[in-house]
Protein backbone atom coordinates (compact mmCIF):
# COMPACT_ATOMS: atom_id res chain seq x y z
CA UNK A 1 0.00 0.00 0.00
CA UNK A 2 1.41 3.61 -1.21
CA UNK A 3 2.23 6.02 1.54
CA UNK A 4 -0.71 8.30 -0.21
CA UNK A 5 -3.50 6.03 1.06
CA UNK A 6 -1.88 6.30 4.84
CA UNK A 7 -1.83 10.63 4.27
CA UNK A 8 -4.03 12.08 6.64
CA UNK A 9 -6.79 14.86 5.88
CA UNK A 10 -4.76 17.80 7.60
CA UNK A 11 -1.21 16.81 5.62
CA UNK A 12 0.24 20.15 7.43
CA UNK A 13 -0.56 18.43 10.74
CA UNK A 14 2.45 15.88 11.67
CA UNK A 15 1.66 13.00 13.88
CA UNK A 16 4.05 13.08 17.16
CA UNK A 17 7.01 11.35 16.08
CA UNK A 18 9.01 8.18 17.20
CA UNK A 19 10.25 8.53 20.74
CA UNK A 20 8.43 11.21 21.99
CA UNK A 21 6.47 11.12 25.06
CA UNK A 22 3.18 10.47 23.77
CA UNK A 23 4.52 8.78 20.66
CA UNK A 24 3.78 5.91 19.00
CA UNK A 25 2.29 2.91 21.55
CA UNK A 26 2.86 0.76 18.15
CA UNK A 27 3.60 0.90 14.57
CA UNK A 28 0.15 1.15 14.00
CA UNK A 29 -0.62 4.50 16.16
CA UNK A 30 -0.58 8.08 15.57
CA UNK A 31 -1.50 10.93 17.30
CA UNK A 32 -2.96 13.81 15.10
CA UNK A 33 -3.69 17.21 16.60
CA UNK A 34 -7.21 18.13 15.86
CA UNK A 35 -8.04 21.13 13.52
CA UNK A 36 -7.57 24.50 14.87
CA UNK A 37 -11.33 25.54 14.71
CA UNK A 38 -12.49 22.70 17.01
CA UNK A 39 -9.53 23.54 19.16
CA UNK A 40 -11.35 27.34 20.06
CA UNK A 41 -14.66 26.10 19.55
CA UNK A 42 -13.88 24.13 22.69
CA UNK A 43 -12.02 26.90 24.36
CA UNK A 44 -8.71 25.26 24.86
CA UNK A 45 -5.81 27.34 26.23
CA UNK A 46 -2.77 25.34 25.70
CA UNK A 47 -0.81 27.51 28.06
CA UNK A 48 -3.40 27.14 30.99
CA UNK A 49 -3.43 23.05 30.55
CA UNK A 50 -1.04 20.36 32.17
CA UNK A 51 0.95 18.51 30.00
CA UNK A 52 -1.93 15.11 30.17
CA UNK A 53 -4.90 17.53 29.42
CA UNK A 54 -3.26 19.24 26.00
CA UNK A 55 -2.65 15.35 25.34
CA UNK A 56 -6.23 13.84 25.39
CA UNK A 57 -8.07 16.99 24.86
CA UNK A 58 -5.81 18.58 22.00
CA UNK A 59 -4.59 15.39 19.86
CA UNK A 60 -6.96 12.42 18.60
CA UNK A 61 -5.13 8.44 18.73
CA UNK A 62 -5.69 6.48 15.94
CA UNK A 63 -4.81 3.01 16.34
CA UNK A 64 -4.92 0.10 12.98
CA UNK A 65 -5.77 -2.92 14.83
CA UNK A 66 -5.32 -5.69 12.61
CA UNK A 67 -5.22 -8.34 15.39
CA UNK A 68 -8.62 -10.67 16.72
CA UNK A 69 -10.27 -8.68 19.82
CA UNK A 70 -9.04 -11.40 22.25
CA UNK A 71 -5.28 -10.53 21.61
CA UNK A 72 -5.73 -6.78 21.91
CA UNK A 73 -5.01 -6.66 25.75
CA UNK A 74 -1.32 -7.80 25.49
CA UNK A 75 -0.29 -5.96 22.05
CA UNK A 76 -2.00 -2.69 22.73
CA UNK A 77 -2.22 -0.08 25.01
CA UNK A 78 -6.00 2.18 25.57
CA UNK A 79 -5.90 6.20 26.62
CA UNK A 80 -6.65 5.96 29.97
CA UNK A 81 -4.08 4.07 30.94
CA UNK A 82 -1.16 5.61 29.10
CA UNK A 83 -1.37 8.85 31.43
CA UNK A 84 1.05 9.73 33.86
CA UNK A 85 -1.79 8.61 36.52
CA UNK A 86 -3.73 5.76 35.05
CA UNK A 87 -7.67 6.06 35.26
CA UNK A 88 -10.11 3.68 37.01
CA UNK A 89 -13.07 3.33 34.55
CA UNK A 90 -16.44 2.90 36.75
CA UNK A 91 -18.86 2.73 33.77
CA UNK A 92 -17.67 1.70 30.31
CA UNK A 93 -21.02 3.00 28.04
CA UNK A 94 -20.88 0.86 24.60
CA UNK A 95 -23.10 2.24 21.99
CA UNK A 96 -23.59 -0.16 19.34
CA UNK A 97 -24.24 1.22 15.85
CA UNK A 98 -24.58 -0.39 11.80
CA UNK A 99 -26.36 1.79 9.43
CA UNK A 100 -28.80 4.06 11.39
CA UNK A 101 -29.22 7.77 10.58
CA UNK A 102 -27.07 10.64 12.60
CA UNK A 103 -29.96 11.72 13.92
CA UNK A 104 -30.09 8.78 16.42
CA UNK A 105 -26.70 9.21 17.74
CA UNK A 106 -26.61 11.53 20.65
CA UNK A 107 -23.89 12.47 22.51
CA UNK A 108 -23.63 13.43 26.66
CA UNK A 109 -21.43 14.29 28.88
CA UNK A 110 -22.50 15.71 32.62
CA UNK A 111 -21.12 13.43 35.97
CA UNK A 112 -17.50 12.39 37.20
CA UNK A 113 -15.94 12.35 33.43
CA UNK A 114 -12.68 10.67 34.26
CA UNK A 115 -14.48 7.55 35.61
CA UNK A 116 -17.08 7.27 32.33
CA UNK A 117 -15.72 6.05 29.20
CA UNK A 118 -18.52 6.22 26.03
CA UNK A 119 -17.20 3.67 23.40
CA UNK A 120 -19.45 3.95 20.12
CA UNK A 121 -18.78 0.83 18.08
CA UNK A 122 -19.65 1.15 14.37
CA UNK A 123 -20.28 -2.28 12.45
CA UNK A 124 -18.74 -2.24 9.18
CA UNK A 125 -16.81 1.00 7.55
CA UNK A 126 -18.92 1.07 4.36
CA UNK A 127 -22.54 0.77 6.11
CA UNK A 128 -22.10 3.79 8.17
CA UNK A 129 -24.38 6.79 7.53
CA UNK A 130 -22.20 9.72 6.00
CA UNK A 131 -24.22 12.14 8.55
CA UNK A 132 -22.71 9.91 11.31
CA UNK A 133 -19.11 10.54 10.57
CA UNK A 134 -19.82 14.41 9.82
CA UNK A 135 -21.38 14.66 13.36
CA UNK A 136 -18.15 12.67 15.03
CA UNK A 137 -15.92 14.69 12.67
CA UNK A 138 -17.47 18.07 14.51
CA UNK A 139 -17.13 16.62 18.04
CA UNK A 140 -13.02 15.85 17.22
CA UNK A 141 -13.47 11.91 17.56
CA UNK A 142 -13.15 11.09 13.63
CA UNK A 143 -10.85 12.39 10.61
CA UNK A 144 -10.98 11.78 7.12
CA UNK A 145 -7.60 9.59 6.05
CA UNK A 146 -6.44 8.51 9.02
CA UNK A 147 -7.76 4.92 8.08
CA UNK A 148 -5.46 2.48 6.90
CA UNK A 149 -6.25 -0.97 4.87
CA UNK A 150 -3.32 -2.65 6.18
CA UNK A 151 -0.48 -1.67 8.43
CA UNK A 152 3.46 -1.27 7.71
CA UNK A 153 3.78 -4.71 7.77
CA UNK A 154 1.28 -6.30 5.31
CA UNK A 155 -1.38 -7.02 7.69
CA UNK A 156 -4.81 -6.38 6.73
CA UNK A 157 -6.88 -4.17 9.16
CA UNK A 158 -10.30 -5.56 10.81
CA UNK A 159 -10.44 -2.09 13.36
CA UNK A 160 -10.20 1.35 13.40
CA UNK A 161 -9.40 2.98 16.45
CA UNK A 162 -9.97 6.70 17.54
CA UNK A 163 -9.60 7.96 21.30
CA UNK A 164 -10.69 11.25 21.74
CA UNK A 165 -11.63 13.60 25.01
CA UNK A 166 -14.17 16.03 24.25
CA UNK A 167 -15.45 19.22 25.14
CA UNK A 168 -18.19 19.59 22.40
CA UNK A 169 -21.58 18.10 21.61
CA UNK A 170 -23.40 18.56 18.58
CA UNK A 171 -26.56 20.46 17.67
CA UNK A 172 -28.48 19.60 14.53
CA UNK A 173 -31.51 19.94 12.44
CA UNK A 174 -32.42 16.88 11.97
CA UNK A 175 -36.14 17.91 10.53
CA UNK A 176 -33.33 19.78 7.28
CA UNK A 177 -31.56 16.91 6.54
CA UNK A 178 -31.31 15.33 3.31
CA UNK A 179 -28.56 12.92 1.95
CA UNK A 180 -25.87 14.34 -0.29
CA UNK A 181 -26.76 17.60 0.94
CA UNK A 182 -24.04 19.08 2.76
CA UNK A 183 -25.89 22.36 3.56
CA UNK A 184 -28.88 21.25 4.89
CA UNK A 185 -26.97 19.24 7.86
CA UNK A 186 -26.73 22.05 9.62
CA UNK A 187 -24.13 20.72 12.36
CA UNK A 188 -23.75 23.19 15.20
CA UNK A 189 -21.00 22.36 17.92
CA UNK A 190 -21.68 23.50 21.08
CA UNK A 191 -19.44 23.72 24.50
CA UNK A 192 -20.03 21.34 26.94
CA UNK A 193 -19.98 21.66 30.57
CA UNK A 194 -17.49 18.46 31.35
CA UNK A 195 -15.34 17.15 28.90
CA UNK A 196 -16.12 13.04 28.00
CA UNK A 197 -13.78 10.45 27.13
CA UNK A 198 -14.58 9.19 23.91
CA UNK A 199 -13.27 5.92 21.62
CA UNK A 200 -14.60 5.34 18.12
CA UNK A 201 -14.19 1.86 16.92
CA UNK A 202 -15.02 0.95 13.72
CA UNK A 203 -15.27 -2.76 11.90
CA UNK A 204 -13.58 -3.21 8.74
CA UNK A 205 -16.53 -5.25 8.47
CA UNK A 206 -19.78 -6.07 8.93
CA UNK A 207 -19.63 -8.87 11.60
CA UNK A 208 -23.07 -8.55 13.38
CA UNK A 209 -23.89 -7.00 17.18
CA UNK A 210 -22.75 -10.30 19.10
CA UNK A 211 -19.14 -9.40 17.14
CA UNK A 212 -19.55 -5.85 18.60
CA UNK A 213 -20.37 -7.10 21.65
CA UNK A 214 -16.79 -9.36 21.68
CA UNK A 215 -14.73 -6.36 20.78
CA UNK A 216 -16.61 -4.41 24.23
CA UNK A 217 -15.75 -6.86 26.13
CA UNK A 218 -12.26 -8.23 24.86
CA UNK A 219 -10.83 -4.93 24.01
CA UNK A 220 -12.56 -2.00 26.10
CA UNK A 221 -13.67 -3.85 29.04
CA UNK A 222 -10.53 -6.09 29.88
CA UNK A 223 -8.04 -3.17 29.07
CA UNK A 224 -10.15 -0.58 31.39
CA UNK A 225 -11.34 -3.33 33.85
CA UNK A 226 -14.55 -0.95 34.46
CA UNK A 227 -16.72 -1.61 37.72
CA UNK A 228 -19.93 -1.44 35.23
CA UNK A 229 -20.24 -1.72 31.62
CA UNK A 230 -23.94 -0.29 30.16
CA UNK A 231 -25.30 -1.76 26.98
CA UNK A 232 -27.14 0.89 24.83
CA UNK A 233 -28.26 0.40 20.96
CA UNK A 234 -27.78 3.98 18.83
CA UNK A 235 -31.50 5.63 18.80
CA UNK A 236 -32.22 4.71 22.34
CA UNK A 237 -32.14 7.97 24.73
CA UNK A 238 -31.86 7.30 28.67
CA UNK A 239 -34.55 9.17 30.41
CA UNK A 240 -33.56 11.71 33.31
CA UNK A 241 -30.45 10.29 35.65
CA UNK A 242 -31.09 6.87 34.27
CA UNK A 243 -27.55 6.69 34.43
CA UNK A 244 -26.75 7.69 37.45
CA UNK A 245 -30.17 5.39 38.69
CA UNK A 246 -28.40 2.24 37.30
CA UNK A 247 -24.92 3.20 38.76
CA UNK A 248 -26.96 3.57 42.04
CA UNK A 249 -28.20 0.46 41.91
CA UNK A 250 -25.11 -1.24 41.95
CA UNK A 251 -23.16 0.72 44.54
CA UNK A 252 -26.30 0.09 47.08
CA UNK A 253 -26.38 -3.87 45.87
CA UNK A 254 -22.76 -4.92 46.45
CA UNK A 255 -24.38 -8.78 44.89
CA UNK A 256 -26.12 -6.65 42.05
CA UNK A 257 -24.25 -8.48 39.20
CA UNK A 258 -26.50 -7.36 36.04
CA UNK A 259 -29.99 -4.37 35.78
CA UNK A 260 -32.20 -2.94 33.24
CA UNK A 261 -34.52 -0.82 32.65
CA UNK A 262 -38.07 0.11 31.05
CA UNK A 263 -37.64 0.05 27.45
CA UNK A 264 -40.69 2.48 26.11
CA UNK A 265 -41.74 3.77 22.59
CA UNK A 266 -40.63 6.42 20.81
CA UNK A 267 -44.34 7.92 20.23
CA UNK A 268 -43.96 10.73 18.34
CA UNK A 269 -43.70 14.64 19.42
CA UNK A 270 -47.80 13.88 19.88
CA UNK A 271 -48.05 10.29 20.12
CA UNK A 272 -48.95 10.56 16.28
CA UNK A 273 -47.04 6.84 16.10
CA UNK A 274 -49.39 5.51 17.58
CA UNK A 275 -52.12 5.78 14.52
CA UNK A 276 -49.75 2.68 13.35
CA UNK A 277 -50.47 -0.23 14.50
CA UNK A 278 -47.25 -2.15 14.77
CA UNK A 279 -46.16 0.67 17.46
CA UNK A 280 -49.40 0.34 19.08
CA UNK A 281 -48.40 -3.40 19.41
CA UNK A 282 -44.77 -2.81 20.43
CA UNK A 283 -46.22 -0.14 23.21
CA UNK A 284 -48.96 -2.06 24.67
CA UNK A 285 -46.40 -5.64 24.66
CA UNK A 286 -43.55 -3.24 26.15
CA UNK A 287 -45.80 -1.92 29.13
CA UNK A 288 -46.98 -5.35 30.10
CA UNK A 289 -44.03 -6.99 30.34
CA UNK A 290 -41.73 -4.27 32.42
CA UNK A 291 -44.33 -2.89 34.29
CA UNK A 292 -45.84 -6.13 35.25
CA UNK A 293 -43.62 -8.99 34.55
CA UNK A 294 -40.34 -7.46 34.81
CA UNK A 295 -41.68 -6.32 37.77
CA UNK A 296 -42.88 -9.79 39.98
CA UNK A 297 -39.95 -11.68 38.52
CA UNK A 298 -37.49 -9.22 40.00
CA UNK A 299 -38.69 -9.47 43.49
CA UNK A 300 -36.88 -13.20 43.00
CA UNK A 301 -33.89 -11.83 41.89
CA UNK A 302 -34.05 -13.74 38.12
CA UNK A 303 -34.98 -11.80 35.36
CA UNK A 304 -35.49 -14.02 32.13
CA UNK A 305 -34.18 -11.48 30.09
CA UNK A 306 -31.86 -8.56 30.11
CA UNK A 307 -32.67 -5.81 26.89
CA UNK A 308 -29.79 -5.18 24.87
CA UNK A 309 -31.25 -1.86 24.35
CA UNK A 310 -30.68 -0.42 27.81
CA UNK A 311 -28.93 -2.93 30.13
CA UNK A 312 -25.98 -2.93 32.72
CA UNK A 313 -23.77 -5.43 34.28
CA UNK A 314 -21.24 -5.61 36.67
CA UNK A 315 -18.34 -6.94 34.83
CA UNK A 316 -16.83 -8.92 37.61
CA UNK A 317 -20.33 -11.01 38.24
CA UNK A 318 -20.50 -11.36 34.25
CA UNK A 319 -17.13 -12.34 33.02
CA UNK A 320 -16.10 -15.68 33.20
CA UNK A 321 -18.09 -18.71 31.74
CA UNK A 322 -21.52 -16.03 31.67
CA UNK A 323 -19.90 -13.75 29.17
CA UNK A 324 -17.74 -16.60 27.77
CA UNK A 325 -21.04 -18.71 26.23
CA UNK A 326 -22.97 -15.49 25.17
CA UNK A 327 -19.64 -14.60 23.08
CA UNK A 328 -19.48 -18.15 21.82
CA UNK A 329 -22.12 -16.55 19.03
CA UNK A 330 -19.51 -14.57 17.28
CA UNK A 331 -19.22 -16.09 13.95
CA UNK A 332 -15.83 -15.18 13.43
CA UNK A 333 -14.59 -16.20 16.72
CA UNK A 334 -15.72 -19.58 16.02
CA UNK A 335 -13.85 -19.38 12.52
CA UNK A 336 -10.75 -18.03 14.60
CA UNK A 337 -10.95 -20.92 17.32
CA UNK A 338 -12.22 -24.16 14.93
CA UNK A 339 -14.78 -24.95 17.38
CA UNK A 340 -16.50 -28.05 17.19
CA UNK A 341 -19.71 -28.97 15.09
CA UNK A 342 -21.99 -28.81 18.44
CA UNK A 343 -21.26 -24.85 18.84
CA UNK A 344 -22.21 -24.82 15.06
CA UNK A 345 -25.12 -26.49 15.30
CA UNK A 346 -28.36 -24.71 13.94
CA UNK A 347 -30.36 -25.02 17.70
CA UNK A 348 -26.49 -23.05 19.04
CA UNK A 349 -26.60 -20.89 16.49
CA UNK A 350 -30.31 -19.74 16.86
CA UNK A 351 -29.78 -19.94 20.79
CA UNK A 352 -27.47 -16.99 20.29
CA UNK A 353 -29.80 -14.86 18.57
CA UNK A 354 -31.22 -13.78 22.14
CA UNK A 355 -28.08 -14.22 23.77
CA UNK A 356 -29.47 -11.89 26.08
CA UNK A 357 -31.14 -14.08 27.71
CA UNK A 358 -28.71 -17.32 28.77
CA UNK A 359 -26.70 -15.05 30.21
CA UNK A 360 -29.28 -14.08 32.61
CA UNK A 361 -29.08 -17.83 34.19
CA UNK A 362 -25.92 -18.39 33.49
CA UNK A 363 -24.99 -15.67 36.30
CA UNK A 364 -27.36 -16.71 38.70
CA UNK A 365 -26.42 -20.15 38.56
CA UNK A 366 -22.27 -19.32 38.76
CA UNK A 367 -20.77 -21.80 41.15
CA UNK A 368 -19.97 -20.01 44.46
CA UNK A 369 -21.56 -17.12 44.00
CA UNK A 370 -24.82 -15.22 44.90
CA UNK A 371 -25.28 -12.51 42.22
CA UNK A 372 -28.97 -11.39 41.78
CA UNK A 373 -30.45 -9.50 38.75
CA UNK A 374 -32.91 -6.42 39.27
CA UNK A 375 -35.28 -4.03 37.36
CA UNK A 376 -34.20 -0.65 37.77
CA UNK A 377 -37.81 1.71 37.37
CA UNK A 378 -35.84 4.15 34.75
CA UNK A 379 -37.31 4.66 31.26
CA UNK A 380 -34.97 4.84 27.85
CA UNK A 381 -36.96 5.66 24.41
CA UNK A 382 -35.71 3.44 21.78
CA UNK A 383 -37.07 3.31 18.15
CA UNK A 384 -39.00 0.62 16.67
CA UNK A 385 -39.83 -0.93 13.55
CA UNK A 386 -42.18 0.65 11.48
CA UNK A 387 -42.78 -1.62 8.38
CA UNK A 388 -44.46 -5.11 8.36
CA UNK A 389 -40.76 -6.01 7.07
CA UNK A 390 -38.60 -4.73 9.98
CA UNK A 391 -41.38 -6.65 11.80
CA UNK A 392 -41.11 -10.14 10.67
CA UNK A 393 -37.45 -10.05 10.42
CA UNK A 394 -37.52 -8.65 14.31
CA UNK A 395 -40.02 -11.32 15.46
CA UNK A 396 -38.72 -13.94 13.44
CA UNK A 397 -34.78 -13.05 15.74
CA UNK A 398 -36.91 -12.63 18.73
CA UNK A 399 -38.83 -16.11 18.60
CA UNK A 400 -36.03 -17.77 17.58
CA UNK A 401 -33.69 -16.88 20.23
CA UNK A 402 -36.31 -17.08 22.97
CA UNK A 403 -37.35 -20.35 21.62
CA UNK A 404 -33.81 -22.50 21.69
CA UNK A 405 -32.80 -20.31 24.69
CA UNK A 406 -35.73 -21.28 26.91
CA UNK A 407 -34.88 -24.86 25.96
CA UNK A 408 -31.21 -24.03 26.97
CA UNK A 409 -31.86 -22.34 30.57
CA UNK A 410 -34.99 -25.78 31.35
CA UNK A 411 -32.43 -28.79 30.52
CA UNK A 412 -29.66 -27.00 32.98
CA UNK A 413 -32.01 -25.11 35.61
CA UNK A 414 -29.91 -28.19 37.56
CA UNK A 415 -27.11 -25.92 37.63
CA UNK A 416 -28.68 -23.38 40.31
CA UNK A 417 -28.08 -25.19 43.27
CA UNK A 418 -24.12 -24.78 42.31
CA UNK A 419 -24.51 -21.71 43.81
CA UNK A 420 -24.03 -20.13 47.25
CA UNK A 421 -27.70 -18.55 47.13
CA UNK A 422 -29.81 -19.82 50.20
CA UNK A 423 -32.76 -22.33 49.88
CA UNK A 424 -35.03 -20.07 49.75
CA UNK A 425 -32.93 -17.40 46.50
CA UNK A 426 -33.18 -20.68 44.68
CA UNK A 427 -37.01 -21.98 45.38
CA UNK A 428 -37.56 -18.84 44.46
CA UNK A 429 -35.78 -18.38 40.93
CA UNK A 430 -38.12 -21.96 40.25
CA UNK A 431 -40.78 -18.69 39.67
CA UNK A 432 -39.69 -17.54 36.52
CA UNK A 433 -38.74 -20.78 35.35
CA UNK A 434 -41.86 -22.52 35.81
CA UNK A 435 -43.02 -19.09 33.88
CA UNK A 436 -40.73 -20.11 31.03
CA UNK A 437 -42.08 -23.51 30.63
CA UNK A 438 -45.96 -21.89 30.55
CA UNK A 439 -44.74 -19.16 27.54
CA UNK A 440 -42.61 -22.28 25.75
CA UNK A 441 -46.16 -24.27 25.92
CA UNK A 442 -48.19 -21.32 24.50
CA UNK A 443 -45.56 -21.09 21.89
CA UNK A 444 -45.39 -24.52 20.77
CA UNK A 445 -49.29 -24.76 20.54
CA UNK A 446 -49.60 -20.75 19.58
CA UNK A 447 -49.97 -21.41 15.45
CA UNK A 448 -52.22 -24.61 16.52
CA UNK A 449 -54.48 -22.46 17.75
CA UNK A 450 -54.67 -19.58 15.56
CA UNK A 451 -55.31 -21.68 12.85
CA UNK A 452 -58.31 -23.65 14.93
CA UNK A 453 -59.65 -20.16 15.91
CA UNK A 454 -59.79 -19.40 12.36
CA UNK A 455 -61.43 -22.55 10.84
CA UNK A 456 -64.05 -22.65 14.11
CA UNK A 457 -64.85 -18.98 13.37
CA UNK A 458 -65.24 -20.06 9.58
CA UNK A 459 -67.20 -23.01 10.26
CA UNK A 460 -70.18 -21.19 12.61
CA UNK A 461 -70.17 -18.24 10.20
CA UNK A 462 -70.27 -19.69 7.27
CA UNK A 463 -71.22 -18.35 3.69
CA UNK A 464 -74.83 -16.54 4.20
CA UNK A 465 -75.22 -17.41 0.09
CA UNK A 466 -74.43 -20.74 0.12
Amino acid sequence: MSTSDRTPLFPQVPAYAEGSEHGHASESQVHVPIPADLADAAGLNLDSTTEDNVYEMAHLTYTAISIDPQEFYEKHPLRPKQLKFPRHTEILVGITVYNEPKHLLRLWGKGSWTKIVVCILIDGIESVDPGVLDVLTSIGLYQNGLCRKTTEQGEEVTGHLFEFTSHLATRFGCEDYTDGDSKSSNIESRLMKFPVQLMLLMKASNCGKLNSYRWLYNVFARVLDPNITVHLDVGTKLGKQALFKLWKEFDLEPMLAAACGEIACSLGGNWLNLLNSIVAEHNFEYKVGFQLDRTFVSATGFLSLLPGACSAYRYVGSSGKPLEDMLLGDPTWIQGHNRDRPALSPVSLSRHLADDRAICFRIISKPNTQWLLKYVPVTATTDIPMTITDFINQRRRWLNGAFFSTIYVLKRCGHLWRSDHTIKRKVAFFIPLLHSVLALVLAWFSLVAFLLSTFTINSISGDPYA
